[in-house]
């Protein structure tokens, strides 16, 4: 690694992991593209029967909604101006009641397979393929090859078990991170030592602002974004569902 300020380029191991994690991405979508040989309809490939159970489910919207950009950038956030962004964080508790028990009853009652079924029937088909279009230009700059491929061959279980290994490979990268850090710091005593020097670690201009509480921007990622419904849609009860 360098020490004179240049930019540091990835090695042969960065790559070597970079490109385990896509093929075991790819082989857990032609697991799935195996196993429903024959047997494969619209339900199974989209809903998956209805059949999944939460915690799978549940890593998957995780995936889905956490982004590189933030796990890299409220630490950073967090290191350099202290914990201000915790205030965020209110407007979760009343998001995710909204999410379950305000727009999740409708879309499962309706049995329907994406949100854009939900625009069709309430505002017409001009609506609906507006919504798909937007969503779609919005969607393609996230996803790439592999990720397409999987989807493609393997359908909604294989887009929820590639994402749950996925969150398992993030959180044991993110438990390796930390405990390399204070290990290179010099243990947790000397962590604290370092932290008692910074200044902006307390809500000093920072207010809780009523977008804070009423986040329509949270809201309409986790109650109406199709990546989340159909997911919620994929489990074999509301009552699940709503878990």
């Amino acid at each position: 690694m360098s020490t004179t300020g240049a930019v540091n380029t990835l090695s042969t191991v960065d790559y070597a992991v970079f490109a385990s994690m896509l093929i075991v991405s790819a082989l857990i979508g032609l697991y799935y593209w195996w196993t429903g040989r024959g047997k494969s309809s619209a339900n199974e490939f989209l809903m998956a029967n209805r059949s999944m159970s939460v915690l799978p489910v549940s890593m998957s919207v995780m995936a889905t909604f956490i982004s590189a950009i933030a796990l890299l950038g409220f630490p950073a956030e967090v290191y350099i101006y202290g914990l201000q962004n915790w205030a965020v964080m209110c407007s979760f508790p009343i998001v995710m009641y909204v999410s379950a028990y305000m727009f999740m009853p409708v879309f499962y009652e309706l049995q329907i397979t994406s949100t854009f079924e939900y625009l069709d029937k309430r505002f017409g088909r001009s609506v609906r393929l507006l919504g798909s279009l937007i969503y779609t230009v919005n969607m393609e700059w996230d996803y790439g090859v592999v990720c397409t491929f999987y989807t493609t061959i393997g359908g909604i279980k294989a887009v929820v078990w590639t994402d749950v290994f996925q969150t398992t490979l993030m959180f044991a990268m993110m438990g390796t991170v930390v405990v390399k850090g204070v290990y290179d710091l010099g243990g947790l005593h000397t962590l604290w030592d370092i932290n008692k020097h910074f200044d902006r670690t307390e809500l000093k201009s920072k207010s809780i602002y009523p977008t804070h509480i009423l986040d329509i921007n949270w809201t309409s990622i986790y109650a109406t974004n199709q990546a989340g419904v159909q997911r919620y849609l994929s489990l074999p009860t509301l009552k699940k569902a709503q878990m």
